[in-house]
């Protein structure tokens, strides 16, 4: 078979195989398929581009190469605001995140299967001969906050073996001298860490972040799960202590990693579900649409080197549909061309024949992209205006359905922060809470940045979009509520809904509840490894509780929020906390 391989770590192994491989690895920027085959004068029977974290490369005219295609998304659960379109240029998706995807079966994506990055082979050194307690190796940067108080909580135990600047090899070897590696996750995804240092034979610490981690490692047998810091230095005293345990999970994760996770078995999974892949028939005018809506994301969210002018004059020639206006809307309003984001809003306005189903996610993104529009140009009415088109719309299709749609939906908002809720309320009703990967700075009314061209405001395109713009209007109970439902829903939120408790708590400084929000706060610190602040916060929100004689709703409200054996350990440490 002839194959190409873009950035795909099989390459070398399906050389092995007696397949006929060309590579294209390490180009940046977006590069034509058919000009580049054409000048190697390569046609490839398969075609398997993996994401490449670190040199971002986008394959233009997919659509002209007849083949089958496959995408191995990495970072799937960070990059899902523009993989869901770059995904239907091909006929099959691979993802280690598959919980992810399943979240989004409601919308038209090809198929997909799980396929976690393969651990590398390594000898198994004896569990009592490792002379390193505990290891970690990772980068350390402002945007990964929970791996830096991970490293600043395992000092206060006087654990100082956090490397940032080690060779590849340097960490195997490391790893395989060592007893215990805690891992952490950005977004709860399931990382390659786990892979590396259960393949070299250490106990991996990792972080609760469920179905992904769980089908490949079996909790507490061939890995230890933790839900907050206080666990996680519990965990690592006890298995210290209890090296005869350790050693088992030890051999247990080693043991999995040879028989599932290697590049060899990797390979024959993916081999495996080729029997099930098609090759789909192309529709050359929608992989256009979806390659152009895959660099808007980009493009927003700096991921990709390309003027929202250009982009603009990229769209030329690509056929209108519901999708094509919202997401021109969103870039000329987002680059402050406002006189040509009404046009365009009010051309739409006049063509009924622009959206089939009133009731798709794509008719909902134009309404509310209008709305968000609007609102950015100080236009409250016509902001209204949209949420009342969208729901009259919907009603006039199907009104069973349309009241489903905008169950607990406020259709006559008086104020943009309600309007913001009803938009939030109905992303929430069609699923689309969050894209966790995408750098959202909401709008400002009357910022003085407002018209400051380096601060660049987003229009939002799901539930906590619409929350966080809410949030510059006012913040009240409602929006508590809103934000705690949506993190209960989605893994990877809890440090934005943490700063939206700090600021209940600042705003209910007399407040009969702050000793409820100092409690939640509290245990959400835990959960991202601030020991000390979590900690004390909840001990001040038992002294308020103790104040008003309420002591018991405060260890009602601990039970709901962790464990009772997790409650225990929280109370036990409070007691001799004191900085």
């Amino acid at each position: 078979m002839k194959i190409l391989c873009v950035d795909c770590l099989f390459a070398k192994l399906l050389k092995q195989r007696g397949h006929e491989v060309l590579e294209l690895n390490n180009v940046h920027g977006i590069l034509s398929l058919p000009h580049f085959l054409k000048s190697k004068n390569f046609f490839p029977d398969l075609i398997i581009q993996q994401e490449n974290i670190k040199i971002r490369l986008i394959l233009s005219g997919l659509e002209e190469v007849d083949c089958l295609k496959l995408f191995w998304s990495i970072d799937t659960h960070i990059n899902l605001h523009w993989q869901i379109y770059y995904f239907k240029l091909f006929d099959a998706v691979l993802t280690p995140h598959y919980s992810w995807l399943k979240k989004l079966e409601k919308i038209n994506l090809p198929l997909f299967f799980r396929l976690p990055l393969p651990a590398p082979f390594l000898s198994y050194k004896a569990y009592e001969n490792r002379t390193e307690e505990l290891s970690f190796v990772g980068r350390f940067t402002k945007f990964r906050p929970l791996r830096q108080r991970l490293k600043d909580a395992y000092a206060l135990l006087g654990y100082q073996n956090f490397i940032e600047e080690i060779s590849y090899r340097d960490m195997l070897k490391l790893y395989s001298n060592t007893k215990l590696v805690p891992n952490e996750s950005l977004g709860y995804e399931l990382n390659l860490r786990i892979f590396e240092s259960a393949g070299a034979g250490a106990v991996v610490l990792a972080q609760n972040i469920g179905e992904d981690q769980d089908a490949v490692f079996e909790p507490q047998k061939e890995c230890v799960i933790w839900h907050d810091i206080i666990e996680l230095f519990d965990l690592t005293k006890y298995y210290l202590k209890n090296e005869s345990l350790a050693k088992k999970i030890s051999e247990a994760g080693y043991a999995r990693v040879q028989k599932e996770h290697l590049i060899e078995q990797r390979l024959n999974t993916l081999l495996y579900f080729m029997k099930n892949i098609t090759q789909n028939t192309r529709n050359k005018v929608e992989d256009r649409k979806n390659l152009w809506l895959s660099l808007v994301q980009l493009v927003r969210n700096n991921m990709l080197d390309f003027s929202y002018l250009d982009l603009l004059g990229a769209a030329d020639g690509l056929a209108d549909d519901c999708l094509m206006v919202a997401f021109k809307i969103i870039l000329l309003t987002e680059n402050q061309q406002y006189d040509d984001a009404r046009r365009l809003i009010h051309s739409f306005s006049t063509n009924k024949e622009l959206c089939v189903n009133v009731f798709s996610s794509d008719y909902l993104l134009l309404l509310s992209s209008c709305s968000a529009s609007a609102m950015f140009q100080d236009d409250f009415n016509l902001a209204k205006y949209f949420l009342l088109m969208y729901y009259n719309e919907l009603v006039k299709s199907n009104e069973a359905q349309a009241l489903i749609l905008f169950n607990q939906v406020n259709c006559q908002p008086i104020s943009e922060f309600e309007l913001c809720l009803s938009w939030a309320r109905l992303f929430e009703n069609k699923e689309i809470l969050s894209w966790i990967g995408f750098k959202f700075y909401p709008y400002r009314k009357n910022s003085e940045e407002k018209n400051n061209f380096e601060y660049r405001a987003y229009m939002p395109q799901c539930s906590l979009s619409w929350l966080l713009t809410a949030k510059t209007y006012k913040q009240d109970q409602n929006l508590k509520k809103y934000l705690e439902a949506l993190v209960e829903k989605t893994n990877g939120l809890s440090s934005i809904y943490q700063d939206e408790l700090s600021d209940f708590i600042v705003k209910s400084a007399n407040s009969s509840l702050q000793w409820r929000f100092l409690t939640e706060l509290g245990v959400k610190k835990l959960e991202q490894c601030q020991f000390g602040e979590g900690l004390s916060d909840i001990k001040t929100a038992f002294q308020l509780a103790t104040e008003k004689n309420i002591q018991a709703n405060f260890h009602e409200l601990l039970s709901r929020l962790t464990s009772q054996e997790r409650k225990e350990n929280i109370l036990n440490c409070m007691k001799f906390y004191t900085t």
